[in-house]
């Protein structure tokens, strides 16, 4: 099963963020465990590496941080259709729009992010880290 994590999930992980690090790691060890794949979209890592370089990580650490996540993950792509499709949806917030048809285009069966409103027009199935560990 193809599973695509959305850039606040990854940014839980990578940076530890509480109270939900906890989620995104339990994730992706059952992921990891079940032999699923695990994805995530280009746009993910330069979010990440922004959010890394604000809250203050050295560059060693954040390239080291996305290194190691880009050998646990395997990254979806971004192209002109992908954006087309999102410019052209009925999604509000383009970033979304790209993840999600990002991930369909990549054939991925669970999307799973920590606000489900902003995947309400999916058909891809959307779930909570919660709900997933469930």
């Amino acid at each position: 099963m193809k599973i695509f994590l959305d850039t606040n999930i990854v940014i839980d992980y990578l940076t530890e963020r509480e109270p939900w690090y906890f989620y995104s790691l339990a994730v992706i060890k059952k992921i990891r465990k079940n032999n699923d794949i695990l994805c995530c979209s280009y746009l993910t890592y330069s979010t990440a590496e922004y959010i890394l370089t604000r809250l203050k990580f050295p560059l060693e650490i954040r390239r080291k941080k996305l290194n190691i996540w880009n050998q646990l993950c395997q990254t979806t792509n971004i192209d002109s259709f992908i954006v087309k499709q999102s410019l052209n949806s009925s999604f509000k917030d383009l970033e979304d729009a790209i993840q999600y048809f990002s991930a369909l285009n990549f054939g991925a069966e669970t999307i799973i992010a920590r606000n489900k409103k902003d995947f309400e027009l999916s058909d891809i199935t959307i779930l909570e880290p919660e709900e997933f560990l469930k």
